[in-house]
């Protein structure tokens, strides 16, 4: 079990951040599509941040492409982590479709040989820029490390490799814990509140290796 920290300090800001949707699919494939996904009251300042979660046997899959609405999504932070077998992989992206919901459309390098992938989405408004101020991977040993603001917005996202049950989410707001073949996939946001805050911890109930990323928007 690994946990995973968030230090956070600093002056207020504005914007806000909702969860709308969590999808998941166990198929064997490279392509993976997620229709009529909710993506949130439509502003003309709402960025989506999409969130990737998948295992795969053996080498580790890139994931080559991925849209939301039809808008091409920009990678902002991954990470990655041999699991005894295979690889366990996360990432946090962004894309800005127009409309209240979409299909989500996945690309991986190679064929995902367990497990398939887990996908999470979030509506966040009135941010100062899609590019987060501050990004964070951690594996199975690291930590997060994080510089925001009181009233900036994190989302949080976690994989572990084979059987899991739960992930526990400390100072933050889990979103979805998400059993999916021979993974686990987890996601949690908060809202900075305070300099000196006590940051976000993780722990993941499963048998293997553990990767978590994490972003702040402002």
């Amino acid at each position: 079990m690994i946990p995973g920290i968030i230090p956070l300090c600093g002056e207020p800001s504005g914007g806000r951040v909702e969860f709308v949707a969590s999808r998941s699919s166990t198929g064997v494939s490279t392509s993976y599509t997620f229709s009529n996904v909710p993506l949130g009251v439509y502003e003309a300042s709402r960025i989506i941040v999409l969130s990737v979660h998948w295992y795969r046997n053996g080498t580790a899959s890139t994931l080559s492409s991925a849209s939301v609405g039809g808008d091409t999504t920009t990678s902002r932070v991954a990470t990655s982590s041999l699991a005894d077998t295979g690889f366990v992989q996360v990432a946090l992206l962004t894309a800005a479709p127009t409309g209240v919901s979409g299909t989500i459309s996945l690309t991986f390098g190679s064929t995902l040989t367990a497990g398939g992938c887990v996908i999470g989405v979030w509506a966040l408004y009135d941010a100062t820029s899609a590019v987060p101020v501050d990004t964070a991977s951690s594996d199975i040993n690291g930590t997060f490390v994080l510089s925001a603001q009181p009233a900036d917005f994190i989302v949080a996202a976690a994989a572990g490799a084979y059987s899991g049950s739960a992930t526990s989410w400390v100072n933050a707001t889990e979103n979805f814990d998400t059993v999916n073949s021979q993974f686990l996939a987890s996601a949690a946001q908060r809202e900075t509140t305070a300099s000196g805050d006590p940051g976000i911890d993780f722990n993941m109930n499963v048998s293997s290796t553990t990767v978590g990323v994490a972003a702040v928007w402002r």
